[in-house]
């Protein structure tokens, strides 16, 4: 079995890489890759071969890249690719995510006279902060599991925040892991509220894959990304996106074969 979504805390994740190799030892899983967002120094510590030997399966380079497709704040994988290639093209290129976030959400807030400080030490702790604030706001908002991609990077909330000026489009990014010698996967659609398949349509001829095993696609939605995929000449990928350790890794139970289209690519 094998999992392809993993965070550490060297972006969102709350556990150090160290502690997700155990964790993916214990679950047994063959194959993994530690897909941070917009930042590949999770490899970095794997060079160490103290840490490398917590975990006996093999790992297939990964990132998560930010980036804007159809004005909504999207997530595009990349695996297999060249670490040092992928350093070099992505140096500078994107902004860190939470104070950016907690800096728009701050100017938000004030355009109604509501003075806030926002915690910005993890993204689970502004979220907090900010669903603390929204009972002064004067219209209601529907308080949901995920602040960021719920309201905040939604163009249908009365939070939605315009973050394109700030980040690589979709297509760019893509670009980028084929220039760094990788496959380009549009993660998790079912996430992008109504637009997921708008954003798979716009996208379908420069991605290689699409993400269906994640646990917010339902069954009906999983069959119309497999059935996306087949038409496009798309393959099909996914994970338990963990980033906390009461997630369980694995819960997708992805088997091996669909590593097929990484035969060639790189491995950890």
């Amino acid at each position: 079995m094998i999992d392809l979504h993993i965070h550490t805390n060297l972006s969102d994740g709350r556990l150090p890489i160290e502690e997700v190799l155990k964790i993916a030892q214990k679950t047994s899983l063959t194959t993994i890759s530690i897909t941070d967002h917009d930042t590949v120094a999770g490899y970095d510590i794997l060079k160490s071969p103290e840490v490398r030997k917590l975990y006996s399966g093999k790992i297939l380079t990964g990132i998560e890249i930010s980036a804007i497709a159809n004005g909504v704040l999207v997530h595009i994988l990349g695996y297999g690719f060249d670490v040092d290639k992928m350093k070099q093209l992505l140096d500078g290129r994107i902004p860190e995510l939470l104070p950016l976030v907690a800096d728009a959400m701050k100017q938000r807030f004030a355009e109604f006279g509501i003075d806030t400080d926002f915690v910005t030490t993890h993204i689970v702790d502004l979220a907090n902060d900010i669903w603390d604030k929204t009972e002064l706001l004067p219209f209601a908002v529907e308080k949901t599991k995920g602040i960021l991609w719920d309201h905040i990077a939604n163009p249908a909330s009365p939070l939605y925040l315009d973050l394109s000026e700030h980040f690589l489009t979709a297509v760019n990014a893509i670009d980028i892991i084929h220039a760094a010698g990788g496959l380009a996967v549009l993660a998790h659609p079912a996430q992008y509220y109504t637009y997921g398949m708008e954003i798979a349509e716009t996208l379908k001829t420069h991605i290689d894959g699409i993400e269906v095993f994640h646990y917010s696609a339902k069954p009906d939605y999983r069959e119309q990304l497999i059935k996306f995929a087949n038409t496009n000449n798309l393959f099909i990928t996914g994970g338990t996106d963990f980033h906390r350790p009461t997630q369980k890794l694995n819960r997708e139970a992805i088997p091996d074969t669909y590593l097929k289209p990484f035969a060639k690519y790189r491995f950890f």
